[in-house]
C-alpha cells in the first residue's frame, strides 16, 4: 500500500496485523491455560485414585486387625506362647540334663521292679488257653448270640489298648 502511495491503508493493514498477532498470542495464552489445567485434571484424578487406594488398604488393615483381636488379644497370646515355652523349656531340663547317674540307676531298678511284678501277677497263657478242638462247629443263627457278641467284642476294644 505504501508502494502505490495510500498511507491510510497501509496504516489500517499494520493495524490489523497487529491486532492478529495479538489476538494470536491470547489464543497461545489461553491454550497453554488449557493444558495446564487439563494436567492439573489428570493429576488430580491420579491422586484421587491413589487417595482412594489407600483408604481401601487401611479398610482391609482394620479388618484384618479386628479378624485378630486387637493389641490386647495379641499381648495375651505372645505371653501365653512365652509361658509354654518356659514350661517346655523347664520339662525338658528336668527330663534331660539334671538326672545324675544315681537317678538313672534307681529308674532302671524301679523299671526291673515293675517288670518282675508283672511277670509274676500274669500267669502263662498256656495255662488259660484250652486245647484246639478236632471238628468243625456247628453254625447256628441266633440274632440274640450275634448282638451280645457285638457287644462283648466293642467292650473289649475299649478296654484293651490298642
Amino acid at each position: 500500500m505504501l508502494a502505490r502511495g495510500d498511507k491510510k491503508r497501509a496504516l489500517l493493514a499494520l493495524r490489523r496485523k497487529k491486532y492478529q498477532e495479538s489476538l494470536l498470542a491470547k489464543t497461545d495464552a489461553q491454550l497453554e491455560q488449557l493444558e495446564k489445567l487439563t494436567t492439573n485434571v489428570e493429576f488430580a484424578l491420579i491422586q484421587k485414585d491413589v487417595v482412594f487406594g489407600l483408604q481401601q488398604g487401611t479398610n482391609v488393615l482394620q479388618e484384618i486387625h479386628r479378624e485378630m483381636g486387637g493389641l490386647a488379644h495379641i499381648e495375651k497370646l505372645m505371653g501365653e506362647t512365652a509361658e509354654a515355652i518356659a514350661y517346655q523349656n523347664e520339662v525338658s531340663e528336668m527330663l534331660g540334663g539334671s538326672m545324675s547317674n544315681a537317678d538313672e540307676d534307681e529308674v532302671e531298678d524301679e523299671l526291673s521292679a515293675l517288670e518282675a511284678e508283672m511277670a509274676i501277677s500274669l500267669p502263662s497263657a498256656q495255662a488259660i488257653l484250652p486245647n484246639v478242638p478236632d471238628t468243625q462247629p456247628l453254625v447256628t443263627h441266633d440274632p440274640m448270640i450275634e448282638t451280645r457278641t457285638e457287644e462283648l467284642e466293642t467292650e473289649r476294644r475299649q478296654l484293651v489298648p490298642a
